[in-house]
């Protein structure tokens, strides 16, 4: 069995690989749009207003994905493709939380709410592949590959000493119990007439965050497998896909993207890349790692925009979609900018919130996740700090502010900003 799981990218024909990875994306944006799945609104409604709703489901995804990827590692059934850490892994950590703070949404909040017709979830998808552009042109060749040759990846379980399968285990019941704890302090349930979701996978209803975690999991689990180990990756098609217009442009004028290192390797930090022409993603793969691996590559990439459109077909069934431009348009610029963060950051940490914190934890079980928390929450925190001097400063929303800080928690659904 684990020689045809190991096997099975190869097994498929290219055109149908692509085509999974491209329901998958589907099938991501609508487990995010009806389960509100979003890291930065799960941490927020739990510090701020004392609501462990989302991050009940949180916790769960990962303790399932802990269990079931420790089994496979432990047999042989799947390598987890490992990614080095250092002090860049915290520094990236630290930029990327001031970048979600700004934001008010992590790398997966941004697609939900950019397919539901949030207009400002979009300039900050924008910013962060501009912020990961700008990494790779100007950071990546001269400050991080000569870091990344002194480094090496760290297993926390081959640290400790133990079979995967003991480690994930234990982190697993950890991360479940977790999940099934905090819903005794969901301040809903305590009050008079309320009526907790229901299980249930329906288009039309919002989800029980026990549901988007067990969807989510099962996702991973899939994409892990297919992708040969691969971590599920958010900034790096999102740099990808904002590169490649960018190129349209630079091209032309004599300056070609797809020739700096990073974007014309083959494999990068453990995470698939190609270039930015997909007419070309055939002819390097033959060049460089085989045919079939630019099917794979071209599957990764077109993963994450198209699970904004799964997000936008969610929000249209359930009648929730709507366009959506802040009151105030100096927030999109704003925006724009917490998404340079974003992306600079998690380029530089080698992943987000999901690549660099959540699959270190559950699939690769590494030290990455821990050093990438030392830098996330000082960074959401430096980064809230500054959201809310703008607020109370440029945009005179002192009240707003003071609201923010005292509000109390009417509903289980997460508070947008």
């Amino acid at each position: 069995m684990g020689a045809v799981i190991a096997n099975l990218p190869a097994e498929i024909p290219g055109w149908l690989l692509v085509a999974i990875f491209c329901l998958m994306g589907i099938g991501l944006g609508v487990v995010l749009e009806r389960s509100r799945f979003c890291f930065t609104t799960a941490f927020q409604e739990t510090m701020e207003f004392h609501n462990p709703w989302i991050l009940q489901g949180v916790f769960l995804f990962l303790g399932i994905s802990a269990i079931v990827f420790s089994a496979f590692t432990q047999s042989g059934t799947v390598h987890p493709v490992m990614v080095d850490q250092g002090w860049y892994t915290v520094v990236g950590g630290f930029l990327f939380g001031v970048g979600i703070a700004m934001c008010g949404a992590c790398a997966t909040g941004q697609l939900f709410r950019a397919g539901s017709g949030y207009v400002a979830n979009w300039l900050e998808f924008i910013g962060a592949g501009l912020g990961g552009t700008l990494f790779v042109l100007f950071v990546y060749q001269p400050v991080e590959k000569p870091a990344l040759a002194a480094s090496r990846p760290i297993t926390l379980y081959g640290a400790l000493h133990l079979p995967p399968l003991v480690w994930g285990l234990f982190t697993g019941a950890v991360f479940i119990g977790l999940a099934f704890w905090l819903r005794r302090f969901v301040p809903q349930r305590k009050a008079q007439g309320y009526q907790e979701k229901a299980f249930t996978f329906s288009l039309k209803q919002p989800w029980h965050p026990y549901a988007g975690g067990v969807a989510l999991a099962v996702l991973t689990v899939l994409y892990v497998v297919l992708s040969a180990g691969q971590s599920m990756s958010v900034m790096s098609p999102n740099t990808l896909s904002i590169a490649w217009l960018l190129n349209w442009i630079t091209r032309p004028l004599g300056y070609n993207l797809a020739d700096k290192p990073w974007f014309a390797m083959g494999q990068v930090h453990g995470r698939l890349l190609s270039r930015l022409d997909p007419l070309s993603l055939n002819r390097l793969a033959v060049a460089h790692v085989g045919h079939h691996l630019g099917y794979l590559a071209l599957g990764i990439w077109l993963f994450i925009p198209i699970s904004i459109l799964g997000a936008f077909l969610s929000s249209k069934v359930a009648g929730d979609f709507r366009i959506r431009i802040p009151a105030r348009r100096s927030k999109l610029l704003w925006y724009l900018i917490g998404g340079v963060f974003m992306g600079f950051g998690a380029q530089m940490a080698l992943g987000c919130n999901i690549t660099a914190w959540s699959d270190s934890f559950a699939v690769r079980m590494d030290l990455s996740g821990l050093l990438f928390t030392v830098g996330l929450f000082p960074g959401v925190w430096f980064g809230t700090q500054l959201d809310e001097w703008i607020a109370e400063r440029i945009w005179s929303n002192r009240t707003l502010a003071a609201k923010r800080r005292t509000a109390p928690v009417s509903s289980p659904a997460p508070t947008t900003r």
